[in-house]
Order: C-alpha cells, then sequence, then structure tokens
C-alpha cells in the first residue's frame, strides 16, 4: 500500500524506483513489478531488491540513490535516517506509533464505543495515514492503539464493557503460530488486565488456521510496554 502512494509520483516525474520489501513477505513486490511490465513500464524504471540488512546497507551507501523512505519499526527507522543522512540522502523514516482516544463523561458511550471499534479494526487494526505527525519522520499510523483514555472515572467501566462486547463482533485476520501479535508476558506481568481474549478465537471453514480474535487490554498504564510500543502482527 505505502510503495503505490509513491512510485507513481517518482515514475512521472522521471526518476527511477527502487522497492526492497520485507524479508518475510517478497511475493507482492514482484507482482507490482509484473503488472507494471505488463502495462509497457520500460525496464529499468521499477525495480525491486530482496534481501536482508545487506540490502538496505547497500541502498543506502549507493550514490546513485538521491532519497529513501522506510515504514516499520521506530529503531529500524532511526537507523535509516541516521545513515541515509551520512550518506546525504532525503530520508523519511515513519516508525511505531500510539494514538489516544478520549472519552469524557458526557459522551454518548454507545456511540463512542463504536467509533472505537471501527478505528480499532479497521484494516486489521493499522489505518494508514498520510500526516506524519508532528515528529519529523515519526509516524502515518493512525489507529487508536493506547485505546480509550477516559477522562473521568465515571467513564472508564461502562466504556470498557461496551467496547468488550463489541469487540467479539469484529472481523479477525490471520496471525502466524510464531508471532500471534497478541503481548503475552510482559503486558501481564506489567499489570495490564485482559477484557476480551482472542487467543482462542477460531474461523468456521479454518479451523487449522492460525487466527487471532479481537483482544482489548484495561488498566494500561503509561510506564507499561504495551502502552508505548505500537504492536505489530505478522500475516
Amino acid at each position: 500500500m505505502v510503495p503505490m502512494w509513491m512510485f507513481p509520483l517518482a515514475l512521472v516525474c522521471g526518476n527511477s524506483f527502487i522497492l526492497k520489501p520485507s524479508e518475510r513477505d517478497p511475493s507482492a513486490a514482484l507482482l507490482i513489478a509484473d503488472l507494471l511490465k505488463q502495462a509497457g513500464l520500460p525496464d529499468g524504471a521499477f525495480n525491486v531488491v530482496q534481501g536482508d540488512k545487506a540490502a538496505v546497507d547497500a541502498i543506502l551507501a549507493h550514490p546513485g540513490i538521491a532519497a529513501v523512505s522506510f515504514v516499520g519499526s521506530t529503531p529500524i527507522a532511526q537507523y535509516i535516517q541516521q545513515q541515509g543522512i551520512a550518506h546525504g540522502k532525503r530520508v523519511q523514516a515513519l516508525g511505531g506509533a500510539k494514538n489516544h482516544m478520549v472519552v469524557m463523561p458526557d459522551a454518548d458511550l454507545d456511540q463512542a464505543a463504536d467509533a472505537l471499534i471501527r478505528r480499532r479494526l479497521r484494516l486489521g487494526g493499522r489505518t494508514l495515514h498520510g500526516n506524519f505527525g508532528r515528529r519529523r519522520g515519526r509516524t502515518h499510523c493512525r489507529r487508536t492503539g493506547r485505546e480509550a483514555q477516559a477522562a473521568h472515572s465515571e467513564t472508564a467501566h461502562p466504556r470498557r464493557h461496551g467496547v468488550g462486547r463489541r469487540h467479539g463482533t469484529g472481523r479477525h485476520g490471520r496471525a502466524s503460530r510464531e508471532d500471534p501479535g497478541l503481548p503475552s508476558s510482559p503486558a501481564f506481568a506489567e499489570g495490564a488486565q485482559l477484557v476480551c481474549d482472542g487467543r482462542s478465537h477460531t474461523v468456521p471453514g479454518r479451523e487449522n488456521g492460525f487466527f487471532l480474535g479481537a483482544t482489548l487490554f484495561d488498566h494500561a498504564r503509561p510506564k507499561m510496554k504495551i502502552y508505548r510500543e505500537e504492536i505489530f502482527g505478522r500475516c
């Protein structure tokens, strides 16, 4: 999705474009390249480079590449930014993010819960946005990862139960056995309470698949890892 925002602009402005996808999902980039070739794009205009850190470092150091853009975790975004700038490149480094939704005492709690669920589960919990935020090179994901922070205690209890009920009605995406996308020991060890547990969810007709149902934690405090770090699921 993100490269599709970028390579059309680069190509129509007369540039060539190099796409280095994650080594975990290399196929989609090749499909895009094949479709562009079928559409008549000249060879060398759109290029796919597969690999891991070695490929990334080669791109960052190559004198023929004027600008790089990255989407992923914050530590890697910082590395991309530092190395790209050191080699004289323009850098767009988009890292992890967390956003708040504040529910006031006079809010319609049913409406607030519905709005939260739509934002939280849309696109599998990842709503992409073109606004990169106030911190340069920081964020483009605007999902409400920190759920709703109640401004007053009287809204917290009914809001939690309303969101918990609605979580059970959302669509669910695949998760791998190795990385189900659900924080386990850190969240529990730090005191977060699991309100809605999606680990036992099954999809009719796909009982042997790896699916993670909608999951909701409560009592997440600012110092907890689940509060501070964006959760990246793996498909």
